[in-house]
């Protein structure tokens, strides 16, 4: 879920690793679906999480707030054996991502590194952002 790919320029930008992935869905009624920040692989959450499940952190970017996408990307996490990367959203809770399910039921770790990372990020096209990352 790297959508246009924003974070993962920045990310790249700052010299860390990233491999960006979207089944690209949303672009097909996006004026901004054709402009991608940085190479996208063409692949849905799940077959990116199975395919790449060696790396450091996963992040799923601004997950639809319908659907299972982002139910079924936990529960595709949970069947990593061995050590786990993080597995981090960045959205709005309870707001424009991520369904109501999720929002009440995934487990969430708290931690005063991620709360200073938040308080860092700005408001970006109305949505209130934050990293949200899952036990």
């Amino acid at each position: 879920m790297a959508g246009n790919a924003y974070w993962s320029a920045t990310f790249s930008k700052l010299g860390v690793k990233v491999i960006a992935t979207d089944n690209l869905e949303w672009a097909k009624g996006s004026c901004t679906g054709d402009l991608l920040f940085f190479p996208v692989k063409k692949l849905s959450a799940v077959d990116a999480i199975h395919k790449y499940r060696d790396v450091d952190i996963i992040i799923c970017c601004w997950a639809p707030n319908f659907g299972s996408a982002d139910m079924d990307i936990i529960e595709a996490y949970n069947t990593i054996q061995g050590k786990k990367p993080k597995l981090l959203f960045l959205g709005e809770k309870n707001g424009a991502t991520n369904t109501a399910r999720f929002w009440k039921s995934a487990k969430f770790k708290k931690s005063c590194e991620l709360n200073s990372i938040n308080h860092t990020i700005s408001s970006f096209d109305f949505i209130d952002e934050r990293f949200f990352e899952i036990k």
